[in-house]
């Protein structure tokens, strides 16, 4: 159980004798059973299979919530959206996007500057979505090379796309809540966060049908659609999910229903605390 080709792997050695093994969400629990994803631990995974379990990651809601989030111009709830206009606004005069945009979609992204976090395949298709005439804004750090090219494209499209290098809570929460779309292009995620908070802020996201995105971001038009999703993981499978959202966008019922669904949404920690106890209870824990 501690072999690994040769040498000794501490976390092959944990995997093998443990009593249980979890990770952060069902669908990713799957996926690190195949080469893809295991990076060479697929095998004793594998072995392993019915002691493994996926427990969504919770969000902490009294720190991400707009009914009471003390970084936003005003509060809302899925009843009542018109604090969300007034964010938007608000983000926009911050940000330095155009006012006109407030009645365009407004896309967000909040993550690592890194191939990881799908950034790359974002940028391929900015002059896409600059035809398109929404706004873009962008928050995070990472590879030099995406925050030079990041940089470049800001100059070319000065009122319509934002960046802001670097990482601040209140930066987040106000991209959070002052954008219409959020984008989570994700090559993989084990469970991801920012995604559960845009649902809470009836901001919907487009996500990639990978890890935790699958197990909490229900796809238009499925039954109970709460966001987007896309595969395979090109620019323009992107684009497509992209030009999908900003379509229902413009259908101010439809668009409302969904955001309602979102926001009402439970991924707090009282629920996947339940889990946890359960499974501490099946290896006799009292």
């Amino acid at each position: 159980g501690a072999e690994y080709y040769g040498s000794f792997n501490m976390l092959k050695t944990g995997i093998a004798y443990a009593d249980k093994v979890t990770t952060v969400s069902p669908s990713y629990a799957r996926e690190i059973m195949t080469s893809e994803f295991g990076y060479g631990m697929e095998g004793i995974l594998a072995k392993r299979a019915e002691d493994v379990q996926g427990i969504l990651n919770g969000v902490d809601y009294t720190i991400w919530d707009p009914r009471a989030d003390p970084f936003l111009k005003a509060h809302y709830t899925p009843y009542d959206l018109s604090g969300k206009r007034l964010c938007k606004e608000d983000l926009l005069e911050t940000i330095g996007l155009q006012s006109r945009f407030v009645s365009r979609p407004v896309l967000g992204f909040i993550g690592r500057l890194r191939e990881q976090k799908g950034i790359d395949i974002l940028l391929e298709i900015v002059d896409e979505l600059m035809a398109m005439d929404v706004g873009l804004i962008i928050l995070g750090e990472g590879d030099l090379g995406i925050e030079t090219h990041l940089g470049n494209l800001v100059e070319q499209y000065p009122g319509q796309l934002a960046a802001c290098i670097g990482y601040t809570e209140e930066k987040s929460h106000q991209i959070m809540a002052g954008t219409d779309i959020f984008l989570m292009p994700s090559r993989y995620e084990p469970c991801g966060l920012t995604q559960l908070y845009s649902l809470r802020y009836g901001t919907l996201p487009v996500a990639s049908q990978v890890g935790g995105l699958l197990d909490t971001v229900i796809g238009y038009p499925a039954k109970g659609c709460t966001g987007f999703t896309f595969s395979p993981m090109t620019s323009q499978a992107l684009l497509q999910a992209i030009e999908q959202a900003v379509g229902v966008w413009q259908d101010d019922d439809q668009w409302g229903h969904m955001q309602q669904r979102a926001m009402h949404q439970d991924f707090s920690w009282q629920r996947s605390a339940k889990e946890y106890v359960s499974v501490y209870r099946e290896i006799g824990l009292p």
